[in-house]
C-alpha cells in the first residue's frame, strides 16, 4: 500500500510540474503623475496558462479588461472583453489560437501588463 500510495503522489507531483505559466511584467502607466519614493508597490492581476486555458487571477475588482493574444510579429489573433470579476476570471483560447500565441496584454484602468508565454 506504500508503494501504491508514493507512485500516486509522485504522478501528482510530475503533472503539475509540466503546466505553463505565464509572468506577466507590468510596464509603467506613463499617466501616472509624479513618482513619490514612499508609495508602496501596487498589486497587479498575476496570469496563469495551462493547457489551453488563460486564468486571470485579480486582487481586487476589475469592472473592465480587455485580454490581447498576439503572435511572435506582435499582431492580434485573439481579443476578448471581461466585464467586472474579482478573484479568478478563465479564457479557454481556441486551437487555432494556442498553436499560434507568443504574448500576452492586459488591458483595464489605464494599466498595461504585459507577458510571454
Amino acid at each position: 500500500m506504500k508503494k501504491f500510495f508514493v507512485l500516486l503522489m509522485s504522478a501528482m507531483i510530475c503533472t503539475m510540474a509540466f503546466a505553463d505559466e505565464i509572468i506577466i511584467v507590468p510596464r509603467p502607466n506613463p499617466n501616472s503623475g509624479s513618482s513619490n519614493g514612499k508609495k508602496s508597490s501596487a498589486l497587479y492581476p498575476s496570469v496563469n496558462y495551462e493547457e489551453s486555458t488563460v486564468t486571470i487571477y485579480a486582487p481586487y475588482y476589475i469592472d473592465s479588461m480587455t485580454v490581447v493574444i498576439a503572435d511572435s510579429n506582435e499582431e492580434e489573433i485573439y481579443t476578448v472583453q471581461l466585464g467586472g470579476f474579482i478573484g479568478q476570471q478563465s479564457i479557454v483560447l481556441p486551437d487555432v489560437v494556442d498553436a499560434d500565441k507568443y504574448s500576452i496584454y492586459l488591458f483595464f484602468n489605464g494599466i498595461c501588463l504585459y507577458g510571454l508565454f
